[in-house]
């Protein structure tokens, strides 16, 4: 969900170069929550069963080691883990992503793109 009153509108850049640099989002794009939150919608249309099975589905210790690879917010559970790696994905970073993310993403019902 985008907030309008959230911080982020006033200086998306700032922001997403600060939470890029501490970790927390897997990109610095100045877009990077409202495609983010695009890769939930994704996801949900993509898959609606798997998306909805994942509510509230915490990961396991091995899969928060490879969520940790995206982003400390992909760790947070298995839907942000896809949004944080769908986000990488669809802005073609230059960021390669190791086999055991992208089997991670599929195995949660990650969009293809």
């Amino acid at each position: 969900m985008l907030n309008p009153n959230d911080a982020y509108w006033s200086h998306p850049k700032m922001v997403a170069d600060y939470e890029h640099g501490r970790g927390k989002w897997a990109t610095n794009h100045r877009l990077h929550g409202v495609i983010h939150e695009y890769g939930h919608l994704a996801h949900a249309v993509s898959a609606p069963a798997q998306y909805d099975g994942l509510v509230g589905q915490s990961l396991s210790p091995d899969q928060a080691v490879t969520a940790a690879k995206v982003s400390t917010y992909a760790t947070t559970d298995a839907r942000e883990f896809v949004a944080e790696t769908f986000t990488i994905l669809a802005l073609r970073r230059r960021r390669k992503l190791d086999a055991d993310v992208l089997a991670l993403y599929k195995l949660f019902g990650g969009p293809t793109l």
